[in-house]
This record gives structure tokens, sequence and C-alpha cells, in this order.
């Protein structure tokens, strides 16, 4: 009913936020598998009638949501997927429904947020105010914490920045969140200068806590700094940049121009991380020891 009432009243030039936290499912139906997002009253055994199935949330999305210039689809759920047996082999497959979200939000304008990557699960924790880790971190970035603000706009690169690291960190690198290209990376999602409604979000378990050289060297306000630029990687592939055993750069797909771009990075040694479509990954040495760096991907081994 909610999503009926978007869709209808929806006009050209707007913006939709679509959050949902909670579980989601794969399951054998039929001849193929079928996915879905599990809301509280959900009921196991009537899938099809009780729970969102992935392909009505892609239509949603993709198709009804048309005359909304910005679309925000947020699920921080479990994204683990059942162990399903392959159609020409006895092998098994790891399916997870984290591949059925993040193909959400193919037109432009779609920022398409889920809490993990396929094989892994979305953490909760009860020192976190109730929330899952991925919604505590958004709202913190959302209220300018961890330099996720300039001139006291938050917007979505700074949103995106502030999870990417953070939620690593809080998950002892379990839980890395991810999301697709097709956003406006300058668009204000906040505005400090104005009043809002209190969060009173708890402050992060501080047993957890970098040390202010380690996050402050990521975050930069006028992301001013050494830059990365990758040229020769698999187009449709996801490429970020990891450091001391945490991921540093948001994980982003390469433009049309088959070229990466990260700033504000400090100076030491990377490895540099190449996620394909398939879930493939590869990884290579990168040493940033002048102001830009240039860097060739060579075919993975």
């Amino acid at each position: 009913v909610a999503l009926d009432t978007v869709i209808t009243k929806s006009k050209p030039g707007d913006v939709v936020y679509l959050f949902f936290a909670g579980h989601g499912k794969v399951r054998t139906l039929g001849g193929g598998d079928a996915a879905y997002l599990l809301p509280y009253d959900t009921e196991p055994k009537f899938l099809n009638a009780t729970a969102l199935p992935m392909e009505e949330l892609h239509r949603y999305v993709d198709l009804h949501l048309k005359r909304a210039s910005q679309v925000f689809l947020i699920t921080d759920a479990c994204h683990s997927g059942a162990l399903l047996p392959t159609s020409t082999t006895n092998s098994w497959k790891k399916r997870s429904i984290s591949e059925y979200i993040q193909g959400i939000g193919e037109r432009t304008g779609v920022l398409n947020l889920t809490a993990c990557r396929r094989d892994e699960v979305a953490f909760e924790d009860s020192r976190l105010g109730g929330h899952g880790v991925l919604t505590y971190n958004i709202l913190r970035a959302l209220g300018g914490a961890g330099h996720s603000t300039r001139n006291g706009i938050v917007r979505t690169q700074d949103v995106l920045e502030f999870v990417s690291h953070q939620v690593p960190r809080l998950t002892n690198q379990k839980q890395h969140p991810r999301h697709s290209s097709n956003y406006t990376d300058e668009f204000a999602l906040a505005d400090l200068n104005k009043p809002g409604p209190s969060l009173n979000l708890p402050p992060p378990p501080k047993g957890n806590r970098l040390n202010a050289n380690s996050s402050s060297s990521f975050f930069t306000k006028d992301k001013r700094g050494f830059t990365l630029r990758i040229t020769g990687a698999e187009r449709l592939s996801e490429i970020y940049l990891v450091k001391d055993g945490e991921q540093r750069t948001v994980g982003r797909s390469l433009s049309t121009a088959n070229v990466l771009i990260a700033d504000g990075l400090e100076k030491g040694e990377y490895i540099l991380v190449q996620l394909s479509k398939d879930g493939q990954e590869a990884r290579w040495p990168v040493t940033l020891s002048e102001e830009n760096t240039n860097f060739e991907i060579t075919p993975a081994l």
C-alpha cells in the first residue's frame, strides 16, 4: 500500500526514499529461484502472498517511479542465501539476496545501497540503539559525524564514504556495504544549518574505535590529497582500495571511459581489489608515493 501510494502521488522531479530493515530470503520455486524481502508479519510458508518479491520491487523502482528524478533504495537486510545446486553439475553454488537487490536501479538517478557483500550478513548490535550497523552509520553520517559534511551540507558521496569506512570497522571487517553507480554523488541529503529531529544515537562502542590518525587521514572535507587513476579493469567490475586490512574507498564501477579516479588518499601501501560481476576477486599491490599515481590493471591470474 505504501509503495502504491508513493507511485500514484509522485510527480516529475520528485525525490523518493525507500528504506527497508529486516530479513531477506532466497528459495527454490518450481524450476527457478525466487528472492524476497520479509516484512515483520511475513508467513514463511506463504512467501508469495506475504513477502515482497524482488521482481516487484524492481518494477516499482525502474518502471513505476520513472517520473522521480532521484530514488534512494536502502536495504539493511541480511543477505545470506541458501546453498542451491547448479542445474548442470552436482556442485553447490551459494546464492544471495544481495545479487537480486543490486540488480535494481538500472536507470540514471537511482542509489541502491545494500548492507553487505553477497557472502556476508548484516549485523545488529544492542549498543547501537536497536539499529543495524548500516542504519546506525547512515544516521550518524546524516548528522554530520566523522567529517561527513561540507559547509553544513551532507551529500550522497559523503554518506557513502562514511558508511564504507565505519561499517567494516565496527564489524571487524565482516560487513562491507555495496551500492550502485547510477546516483548523483553531490545530491544534498541533509542540511545541518537547519533544525532537525534529535536522533538520540548512542556513541560508537569505544572498544572498536580507530585512533584519530587512521580516521582523519581518510575523511578530508575538501577532497585534497593523493589521487590514484586506475585503468584497464573489467568494465562491470567493482574497484576499491584496502590499507592496513581496512577498506579505504567506496566500491565503484569504472566510468564509461574505463577509468576510475580515487581522491583524498594518504600516501603508503595499498591493495587494489577488483570484484567482478560473477564474484571473482583479484588483488594488486599499489604504492602511493607521489601526489598523483596511475595504475594499469593487468589481467587476473
